[in-house]
């Protein structure tokens, strides 16, 4: 890896660890686009000073992170360059699908994302669908594949023992 992707990675790191679904992917590159678009409407200095008076996300914090850490560019069009590589980066997340019988608390995606990111060895971003009619567990696809994990098949299991040996 180049200096440049090197240092980028870095920069962008802060960036992906607040998102953790596609409805955080999505928010993100909406609030990116915003400041894509306010970047040069007469305002010097740092990304989060001039996208302050279009955008009230906590972007901005994680903008006044990277740059405290010296690895935001200085000129305009640096900076739209950097928008656009960290957009293309995020974009490249893998996406795992999951599907569970409930809506997921933030703690609960944090945890969960946590949890697959480590079990696959990189970051990833979960795209949740809610399926009322799965008991317990989850379906999750990735890379192609799916896997079953839920009470389903083992509770109707034992509820046909049940039936045929009698309450």
């Amino acid at each position: 890896m180049s200096d440049l992707a090197s240092q980028r990675s870095v920069a962008f790191s802060p960036f992906v660890n607040n998102i953790y679904d596609t409805s955080g992917l999505l928010r993100f590159l909406d609030e990116i686009t915003l400041i894509q678009r306010s970047l040069f409407r007469d305002k010097g200095g740092p990304i989060s000073l001039k996208a302050r008076d279009f955008t009230a996300s906590s972007i901005l914090y994680t903008f006044e992170e990277v740059e405290k850490a010296g690895l935001e560019p200085e000129t305009d069009q640096k900076q739209m360059q950097f928008l656009k590589e960290l957009v293309a980066f995020i974009k490249k997340i893998p996406v795992v699908k999951i599907s569970i019988a409930f809506e997921p608390t933030n703690t609960f995606l944090m945890k969960l994302n946590s949890q697959i990111s480590a079990t696959i060895g990189k970051r990833i971003i979960l795209d949740v669908v809610i399926n009322q009619y799965l008991i317990g567990g989850a379906v999750i696809e990735y890379n192609g594949k799916a896997g079953k994990y839920t009470l389903d098949g083992p509770l109707e299991e034992a509820l046909r023992k049940l039936a045929h040996e009698g309450f």
